[in-house]
C-alpha cells in the first residue's frame, strides 16, 4: 500500500522539530502537502500574513489558484493571469506554501553563476548532495526566460496537471528575451511520497516589479546564487500526527512503520487506542 502522504508529513515534522533544536540551518516551514494541492486541493487553507509571518523568501499559490506567490525580502507578491505582480492582501488564504525564516547563524553561501547556465544546471551550482532541503536566491540578469501563472479554478477541482495542460487554456506564459530580477526557491530531496515539491523549484520577480511567477525556462546572463541548507517542516490544516503522538513515545516508531505500509489514520488510532480524526480518512 501506498504511504499517505499528510500523514507521512507530519510524522517527520514531529522529527524535524524534536531533532533539530537549536540547529544553525535555516527553518523551512511548508504549508500542506504537495500530493494535495496536485490532487486539486486548491482551497486556501491559511492566511498569506501566517503562512508567511517573519519569511525573508518563499513561494505558494494563491487561493483557488488565483496566481502565483513569491516572497521576496520579506514582501509577499502575487502573480495573477494578467503576469503583473501586486503585493498580497495578508488576508489571501493559500492551498500551499513554502516559507524561511532565516537566522543570524545561519551559514550564508554564494556563488557567481557562469553566464549561459540553465535551469536544469543551476541545481549543480550548489555544492552540497541532493539528500539536503537547500534554500536558494539567485539575482541578476537571464535571458530566454519564460514565467507562467494560472487563471483563477472553480469547484469541482480537476488535478493540477490537467490544469496546467495545453488543452486547458488556463496556464498563462509570459516570455521575456531579456529579463532582469530575483529568482527565490527551494531544493528538496526526491522523496518521491508526495510530500514536497522534488527538485529546484522557482518563482521569480523582476527588478521593476512588472513581472514574475513561476520559473518554466530561464538562462543566466550574469548573476550570483546564495543558498542555505535548510531544515524542513510540514503545517497541516489539523495535527492529525499529534494527534497520534498521544500514545506512549515508545509506541511512535511502530506507528511510523505503519503510516509507512500504508495504514489509514483510522486504523493507527484503533490500534494504538485514539479516537480518529474525521477528515483524514
Amino acid at each position: 500500500m501506498t504511504p499517505d502522504s499528510r500523514l507521512l508529513a507530519a510524522a517527520y515534522s514531529h522529527d524535524a522539530h524534536m531533532k533539530s533544536p537549536g540547529s544553525t540551518t535555516a527553518l523551512v516551514e511548508q504549508v500542506e502537502t504537495a500530493e494535495h494541492l496536485f490532487r486539486g486541493g486548491f482551497d486556501g487553507v491559511v492566511s498569506v500574513a501566517t503562512a508567511f509571518e517573519h519569511a525573508w523568501l518563499g513561494l505558494g499559490v494563491a487561493d483557488q489558484l488565483d496566481g502565483e506567490i513569491v516572497v521576496v525580502d520579506g514582501v509577499v507578491w502575487r502573480v495573477p493571469a494578467t503576469g503583473i505582480p501586486e503585493v498580497a492582501d495578508p488576508d489571501l488564504t493559500v492551498p500551499f506554501a513554502i516559507s524561511e525564516r532565516r537566522a543570524a547563524a545561519d551559514v550564508i553561501n554564494e556563488v557567481d553563476i557562469p553566464t549561459g547556465t540553465t535551469l536544469d544546471e543551476l541545481g549543480g551550482m550548489i555544492d552540497t548532495d541532493d539528500s539536503h532541503c537547500v534554500t536558494l536566491r539567485l539575482e541578476g540578469t537571464f535571458t530566454d526566460v519564460v514565467l507562467r501563472s494560472e487563471r483563477r479554478q472553480t469547484p469541482p477541482y480537476r488535478p493540477i496537471d490537467e490544469v496546467l495542460s495545453p488543452d486547458s487554456n488556463q496556464e498563462v506564459r509570459f516570455a521575456f528575451p531579456r529579463w532582469e530580477g530575483v529568482l527565490v526557491g527551494y531544493r528538496f530531496p526526491d522523496v518521491k511520497l508526495g510530500v514536497s515539491l522534488p527538485g529546484l523549484h522557482l518563482h521569480g520577480l523582476s527588478h521593476d516589479q512588472r513581472s514574475g511567477g513561476h520559473v518554466r525556462e530561464v538562462t543566466v546572463d550574469s548573476g550570483k546564487l546564495s543558498w542555505v541548507l535548510g531544515r524542513s517542516t510540514v503545517t497541516l490544516p489539523s495535527d492529525h500526527f499529534g494527534h497520534l503522538l498521544g500514545a506512549p513515545a515508545h509506541h511512535h516508531g511502530d506507528i511510523r512503520e505503519g503510516i509507512m505500509n500504508g495504514e489509514s489514520h483510522a486504523d493507527l488510532a484503533q490500534r494504538f487506542g485514539m479516537m480518529a480524526s474525521p477528515d483524514l480518512d
